[in-house]
């Protein structure tokens, strides 16, 4: 069951604000400087502007209520639906989505060679624009190799495919080297383009769950700015916010 709260003052007792906001309490407070309860509210008072935001580090204010958190958040998320409705694109394009045949090298895992595999699996949750600076976190395509399907392997476990990026952004240059993950070498039976967009989750280009997670400990100097450049200059050729 769900209902509405509704606020008491603690020093008129009306309803609709607190004692932060009365302004019986401020009008009491003009009117009596050298009560206690004046001393105590001014007390309150002081000791609130000294506390810091954990995110700015600035006085007055906290994480809530953060101008600077606000817009930082804002322009990752404005980012993250940017790469996404790419990414989404791409695999629509190329009918990379579960039922799609590919040959894929998952390095140690095929001992080196590429091998005939179905796409079984997407971790949509899990494609962020933040994979432009730190590639592995692109290994969202889970594949089975033809051969061995048809055993216990639930559709989700398999090999981890990385999205080839180079192939949705040009100018990408990410680091193809030394993956653990497994290299997308070519689609041999893609699924046709209107049912591979009845695969991509409605949700997927506009939920924000991966951005408030990247934002949810952050602060100032750990807030993404390095990814969010690097995804600003690569999709918009710019680093400012101007584009989205």
């Amino acid at each position: 069951m769900s209902y509405n709260r509704t606020v008491y003052c603690g020093y008129c007792h009306n309803p609709g604000h607190n004692k932060r906001s009365c302004e019986q309490l401020k009008k009491y407070v003009e009117e009596n400087p050298d009560s206690y309860t004046a001393r105590s509210y001014n007390r309150s008072k002081e000791e609130s502007s000294k506390r810091r935001c954990g995110y700015c580090y600035e006085s007055g204010h906290n994480r809530k209520t953060c101008i600077d958190l606000k817009k930082d958040y804002a322009d990752a998320a404005k980012l993250n639906v940017a790469f996404r409705e790419r990414i989404a694109e791409f695999l629509k394009e190329n009918g990379l989505v579960p039922g799609a045949l590919v040959t894929a090298n998952a390095g140690w895992q095929t001992d080196g060679e590429s091998r005939l595999m179905m796409i079984t699996h997407i971790c949509w949750d899990e494609i962020n624009f933040d994979s432009i600076s730190d590639n592995w976190k692109s290994d969202a395509i889970v594949a089975q190799e033809l051969s061995k399907m048809g055993g216990d392997l639930p559709m989700r476990h398999g090999h981890k495919l990385r999205i080839p990026l180079d192939q949705v952004f040009e100018g990408y240059e990410g680091a193809m080297t030394a993956r653990v993950s497994g290299v997308l070498a070519s689609v041999e039976s893609p699924i046709a383009a209107e049912l591979a967009e009845e695969q991509i989750p409605g949700w997927f280009v506009h939920r924000e769950d991966a951005v408030k997670e990247m934002f949810k400990n952050c602060t100032r100097h750990s807030n993404l700015s390095h990814e969010r450049n690097e995804a600003r200059a690569l999709m918009f050729n710019s680093n400012d916010s101007e584009g989205l």
